[in-house]
């Protein structure tokens, strides 16, 4: 035994004598600056980590690899000096054309603009250094599209601190949007604030009450001034503990609905940096709850780019509403204008509006971004942050799933029903047909009642009952006004009985999917009266 404690003890000293590298390399490489979010429109081209060996020995990182934020490992023979930087990018031609810097490709994979992990292992899997950056709290907000690059100036001290990071402030150029960029990959880091603040947000906590949040701590001497904002009468102004935002008291209440602008202009950081430019923002106040219900959703429609993507809303309320400022916090992006809606009228937003005009004959508004194909939830809020209406549509069962392409718009046959049920969503039918799109029949009716059914059967004491969509695919609803108990089967053309419902009186969901294409007959009768109808429906 103490033989083989001796000659651990020899082997621990060799590998100890022998590899003083590896334990050199992870402490002394260091992730020392993130460009996450650069003032681009669209794809952020500029996106690049820096890593840093603060030793003054050359460290080899070849196979050394990102296991969390990106997709990269760097290949053989990848030295960093002493002293030196190694740099990786999103797109690393676009990288070395704008900064005149090498940096390696990453594989797959982008930086969230939300904040995210970012983690450097060693070719053992070992933790080299690992950073949790994120646009909020402690963070600087900069970074987050005004320009700046997130940098840690000092790499003794520990960057998993928020407070050990701030921007870049080093000019590197102006990108083809005409935005200034401030990063310094491959180079040390500069801690004197060049930027000028910028308002980020303005939002209404009440009719009298806004909230002015701005990227950095300001000057509270020019942000408690009156004179710094206009288009609204102000009655007071006071700014917050951490000097980054201010609270607006309004001498007059804003109009119920109604936008109007505030103009921001001559606010300065705690540097001296002033706005260039002022800044315009839109303001409204909305806390009603106006019963405005989706009813109706095309979300992927036969072609390629789901050019006919439409919400379709109505209201149910009885007098007239104001719908500005309400808003989809979830789904697509589209805040409702200043505007009114009156009982039973309808609303439609779209991906395009003038597409939509010249293939439904239908007017809408356009909304921002793509509903899912694999579904999604649509929430509408108002400005107080209230729900006015929410929706979880799929495109699996029990949603109806010839929607997901086919050709149909999701429908709710009952506007009365509760539209967050699956259940009580159906299709658009082929009375419903608009057109031929991308060589498919499109089945939807934005901008009016959908679910038409056919006649149906009127039963001797009044009652109506439905079944649609007729011709069926994979779901057939059947619907029934009335309190009677009915019987339900459904028979082929050679009379065998394929389904029965022993007793129904409502609304249900048919599973017919695994129905041949042809003719069927659905036999009721009524376990009350013993009336007996029938009913054809074709499966297609």
């Amino acid at each position: 035994m103490l033989r083989n404690l001796l000659y651990l003890s020899i082997c621990v000293l060799f590998i100890c004598s022998c590899f003083p590298a590896m334990a050199q390399s992870e402490s002394d490489i260091v992730i020392t600056e993130i460009m996450y979010n650069p003032p681009e429109s669209g794809t952020d081209s500029l996106e690049f980590i820096e890593i840093y060996n603060k030793s003054t020995a050359s460290i080899d990182i070849s196979g050394y690899s990102f296991s969390e934020g990106v997709t990269f490992t760097f290949p053989a023979n990848t030295v960093i000096e002493g002293e030196s930087y190694v740099l990786s990018a999103v797109n690393s031609s676009a990288f070395e054309a704008f900064f005149g810097v090498a940096a390696f490709q990453w594989e797959s994979g982008a930086l969230s603009n939300s904040g995210e992990d970012i983690v450097l292992i060693d070719t053992n899997g070992a933790v080299v250094d690992s950073v949790n950056y994120d646009d909020e709290g402690e963070w600087p907000l900069e970074p987050d599209g005004s320009g700046p690059s997130l940098v840690f100036c000092n790499p003794e001290e520990d960057n998993v601190l928020a407070s050990n990071w701030s921007f870049a402030t080093i000019e590197a150029g102006v990108n083809s949007d005409g935005q200034t960029v401030f990063a310094h990959p491959n180079g040390a880091c500069s801690e004197i604030d060049a930027i000028p603040p910028a308002p980020t947000s303005v939002s209404t906590t009440s009719a009298t009450t806004l909230e002015v949040r701005f990227s950095e701590e300001v000057d509270m001497a020019a942000a408690t001034n009156m004179a710094n904002y206009t288009g609204l009468d102000i009655a007071a102004i006071e700014i917050n503990a951490t000097q980054v935002q201010v609270n607006i008291q309004l001498t007059n209440p804003l109009t119920l609905g109604v936008f109007e602008t505030l103009t921001i202009a001559n606010i300065s950081d705690l540097a001296g940096n002033v706005m260039p430019t002022p800044e315009n923002f839109a303001v409204v106040f909305n806390n009603t709850l106006a019963e405005l219900v989706i009813t109706e959703i095309m979300y992927n429609d036969p072609g390629g780019e789901d050019s006919l993507e439409f919400v379709e809303l109505q209201y149910l309320g009885t007098t007239t509403a104001q719908l500005g400022g309400y808003h989809f916090a979830d789904g697509v992006a589209f805040t409702f204008p200043t505007m009114t809606i009156e009982p039973n009228e309808y609303i439609v937003i779209s991906k395009l509006p003038n597409f939509m005009e010249e293939f439904f004959g239908v007017s809408s508004m356009q909304f921002l971004g793509g509903l899912r194909n694999s579904g999604e939830p649509l929430e509408i809020q108002n400005t107080s942050g209230d729900v006015i209406d929410f929706v979880e549509f799929l495109d699996t069962d029990p949603w109806p799933t010839e929607a997901d392409g086919d050709g149909y718009s999701l429908n709710l046959c009952d506007v009365t029903m509760d539209n967050s049920d699956a259940l009580n969503w159906s299709l658009a039918t082929e009375l419903d047909s608009a057109g031929v799109y991308q060589g498919e029949v499109i089945y939807a009716t934005p901008g009016a009642a959908g679910c038409k059914t056919d006649v149906g059967i009127e039963t001797l004491d009044g009652t109506k009952i439905d079944l649609f969509p007729n011709p069926a695919t994979t779901q057939l609803f059947v619907q029934i006004e009335g309190s009677n108990d009915w019987e339900l089967s459904i028979f082929n053309i050679l009379g065998q009985e394929m389904l029965q419902l022993e007793s129904f009186n409502n609304r249900y969901q048919l599973d017919v999917s695994d129905f041949e294409v042809g003719v069927y007959f659905v036999h009721f009768q009524s376990k009350t009266t013993n009336e007996y109808y029938v009913e054809r429906v074709v499966i297609k």
